[in-house]
């Protein structure tokens, strides 16, 4: 039942769609590229963002991983305000969505088989990228030069993702020598 309603054929497990190495249902092709099963990377692809933005909505009902205070006629305020007693920006509501919509864009990329073996490195860019960001809102200790230690993390990881994406894919493009008859 559920593998049809996520587009997998008869017979297909839903692990499938994970990218195991028979999850062609999904379009995760089979095939190494620099060592790596395309499949299995980008299956972790589309599980990633899924699991994280589950992680964030219990950060959002649990109230940890606060928001910067806000005074309680801001808009943002309404939705921390509908949860807990203090108004705060709700970064991880935010974020939550963020990771969602990464797993709706990485589904359609996998379906129609774009940017295979590059997914996951172009996720972590993403969530980099995003996550520096969003840190802005959050209410954490800034003790290096207003940068928070999520931030120097963010900007490891966004920028690892970003030279690993690029390198990749300059490599995949690259055509094969040839080898003598």
């Amino acid at each position: 039942m559920l593998g049809a309603a996520v587009g997998l054929s008869d017979g297909a497990r839903v692990g499938d769609a994970l990218g195991n190495a028979d999850g062609d249902a999904l379009g995760f092709e089979d095939g190494l590229v620099d060592g790596f099963e395309d499949g299995l990377v980008d299956g972790f692809a589309l599980g990633l963002p899924i699991s994280l933005g589950i992680a964030r909505l219990g950060c959002v009902f649990t109230g940890c991983c606060p928001g910067c205070r806000l005074d309680p006629g801001d808009p943002w305020a309404r939705v921390s305000l509908a949860l807990h007693d203090e108004a705060r920006f709700p970064a991880t509501l935010v974020e939550a969505y963020f990771h969602i919509g990464c797993a709706v864009v990485l589904f359609v990329l996998t379906r129609r088989g774009v940017g295979s073996g590059l997914r996951l490195l172009g996720y972590f860019a993403a969530y980099g990228a995003f996550r520096f960001v969003i840190e802005f809102y959050r209410d954490v200790p800034r003790p290096f030069g207003g940068l928070s230690y999520y931030q120097l993390l963010a900007l490891a990881l966004g920028g690892a993702g970003l030279v690993a994406t690029v390198v990749r894919a300059s490599a995949t493009r690259r055509p094969a020598p040839s080898e003598p008859a």
